[in-house]
């Protein structure tokens, strides 16, 4: 299988051994993924053979070539024609997309580290009423409209001094 980060260059590989030992360099291969109802996500044709490396390679720029990628698993499948040998038409494998880097960020913000509370606004009491939280990727960052990982509203119903009912922390 296959892994990525959201969001990151994917390069697809596909290697043909012929039975003389040497890679197969005169076929025509192409690819489709698809996600896990089976919808096409993307597909790649003609994909160039790569002298050195003795494969057929295709890099994904996520960004511009896949703009709607999520996390999650697909499968590729490999479409091999014009070959000698006896090689099956088509070949799947597993490419699992995963959100780590965005996650891990954000426990790491969550947890106090590169964020910032402001905009307060007090009750009657001086007690926090609300406020935005923010975390950052950057410590850099922190307090300016750089790098910002997540955004937070801070809701509290007071009902005394130095007392809240409920608090509330929901992302923007």
């Amino acid at each position: 299988m296959l892994t990525y980060s959201k969001g990151q260059k994917i390069s697809l590989n596909l290697t043909l051994i012929n039975n003389d030992g040497l890679p197969e360099s005169n076929a025509n291969i192409s690819y489709k993924i698809y996600n896990s109802t089976n919808s096409l996500e993307l597909s790649g044709n003609n994909i160039p053979f790569n002298e050195q490396l003795g494969s057929y390679i295709d890099v994904i720029d996520s960004e511009n070539d896949w703009p709607s990628q999520e996390e999650g698993i697909y499968y590729i499948l490999w479409e091999i024609k014009n070959v000698v040998e006896d090689y099956p038409e088509k070949v799947a494998e597993e490419l699992y997309i995963n959100d780590y880097n965005n996650k891990l960020d954000r426990i790491l913000g969550l947890v106090h580290e590169n964020m910032i509370i402001d905009n307060p606004i007090y009750d009657q009491y001086d007690n926090l009423k609300s406020a935005r939280l923010r975390i950052y990727d950057d410590a850099d960052n922190v307090g300016t409209e750089n790098g910002i990982i997540g955004e937070y509203e801070i809701y509290a119903e007071t009902n005394n001094v130095g007392k809240f009912s409920h608090w509330l922390q929901r992302r923007l």
